[in-house]
């Protein structure tokens, strides 16, 4: 799954803050959290969603995996940002650790069907962030 997704958004993320002329790496540790913005402070965990083709976020939710929450939480909980791009990386949502908060409890964690990009299904825990807590943007034209 990393093979197949992480190399398209990375190159969509670096380009997008490059032109916002915000220096920014790919985080050399590849168990963490994926781009590390070096003027602010920032850092952005990045998914690519498959089933998302083109323009708005289809979805009234986004579901965020339990088993990234830690990228988030603790020493990370300020200026983390989870990024989702849709499949061919024009569009994506930002969701600030701050705003994912909230929505962390532990009895609103929901069992779901997950297809992974080779089509293998399996279950994954997540929690539901709903739509009015992230901004959309269209990082083709920005």
């Amino acid at each position: 799954m990393f093979k197949d997704n992480d190399p398209q958004a990375r190159v969509a993320m670096l380009s997008y803050l490059e032109r916002k002329n915000i220096r920014a790496i790919e985080n050399p540790n590849q168990f963490d959290i994926d781009i590390l913005d070096l003027d602010r402070g920032r850092a952005y965990e990045l998914e690519r969603r498959g089933k998302w083709k083109t323009g708005e976020y289809p979805y009234r939710m986004v579901n965020i995996l339990e088993r990234k929450i830690h990228l988030f939480q603790g020493e990370h909980e300020f200026n983390n940002y989870y990024v989702i791009f849709n499949f061919d990386c024009t569009n994506c949502i930002f969701i600030s650790s701050t705003d994912i908060q909230p929505y962390l409890i532990p009895e609103d964690i929901y069992l779901e069907d997950c297809t992974l990009p080779d089509g293998t299904k399996r279950k994954d825990w997540v929690y539901k962030i709903p739509r009015e807590v992230f901004t959309m943007v269209n990082v083709s034209n920005n």
